[in-house]
């Protein structure tokens, strides 16, 4: 309004010249905006297909009778949609030195690679390629979240194939299994719906405490005090029901004190004659940090 008073008593050129100067700065600020909205809309589009390819693989695991190759091979579908050019987009996936690859495979030199790590072991890679060259301007070629989702993926494909291991363990006689299951790298607990039944020494320490016989016999969910009722009704459910086995995140409350972030594979099994659960259970702090990128 100042403006249009000045421009009809005043100087009409010098008015005219700072209404257009307005009308500019107010479609440049606009189309700030607008930019500003496409790309945070763009950006929450990506992060969603993660998150479909995170959990997607999280409802293969708990696909009734799935074996590892059908994990393997359910991953794979999961890759290409989930990065952002998912028509060039293939991946390879090694285990053990069994090869599992997307049907339109193609090895090129616009790749990424992460390990896949069970039992402290390196026992696999996950690959994704691209199978056409994308502009240079675009991450050479891949984003910095291809490259947190690529190390996601593979650290899931790590504690489903150390799960594994963990119940093949199962099969042998009682001294074998405890042997087996104490010297793996992961933390191993079995218990039942609301007790410790039988842990290794890495998972005493996630607990805080020293002896692993300290806490057998005694209640776990103490140390989920935010998680204990959905807790105590999973376990519930999978030792009437034979649920497959699933994937879940939750904090553990420490003796000290202090707060740990875990993820823990879980299923029912047989121990000591009886259904038990087994949690094979990894401490996420360091991959916590590293996604939100505090230090």
């Amino acid at each position: 309004r100042q403006i249009v008073r000045e421009t009809l008593g005043s100087d009409r050129d010098a008015a005219l010249s700072k209404l257009t100067s307005f009308i500019l700065d107010e479609l440049e600020e606009r189309k700030r905006i607008e930019d500003e909205l496409k790309e945070a809309h763009w950006a929450l589009g990506e992060r969603m297909k993660e998150l479909r390819c995170l959990y997607g693989i999280n409802e293969i695991t708990e696909r009734p009778g799935v074996t590892l190759e059908g994990i393997m091979e359910g991953v794979l579908e999961l890759i290409p949609p989930a990065w952002q050019h998912p028509e060039v987009t293939c991946g390879r996936i090694t285990v053990d030195g069994v090869i599992f690859q997307c049907e339109k495979f193609k090895e090129t030199d616009w790749s990424q690679t992460a390990t896949i790590e069970a039992d402290g072991v390196t026992v696999g890679s996950v690959e994704v390629f691209y199978t056409e060259k994308r502009p240079a301007f675009e991450e050479g070629p891949f984003l910095k979240e291809e490259r947190d989702l690529i190390d996601a993926i593979a650290y899931k494909l790590g504690l489903i194939i150390a799960q594994r291991s963990m119940e093949e363990a199962l099969n042998k006689s009682h001294d074998e299994k405890v042997a087996i299951l104490e010297g793996m790298g992961d933390a191993v607990v079995v218990n039942d719906a609301e007790r410790f039944i039988w842990l290794n020494r890495k998972a005493a320490e996630i607990f805080g405490h020293n002896d692993p016989s300290d806490l057998v016999g005694e209640p776990y969910l103490h140390f989920f005090p935010e998680h204990e009722e959905v807790i105590k009704q999973r376990a519930r459910s999978r030792l009437e029901g034979g649920s497959p086995p699933s994937m879940y995140e939750a904090k553990v409350h420490r003796l000290d004190g202090t707060v740990v972030p875990v993820e823990f594979y879980l299923s029912v099994i047989e121990f000591n004659g009886k259904p038990a659960i087994l949690n094979g259970i990894r401490d996420i702090t360091e991959r916590k940090k590293a996604s939100t990128g505090s230090k």
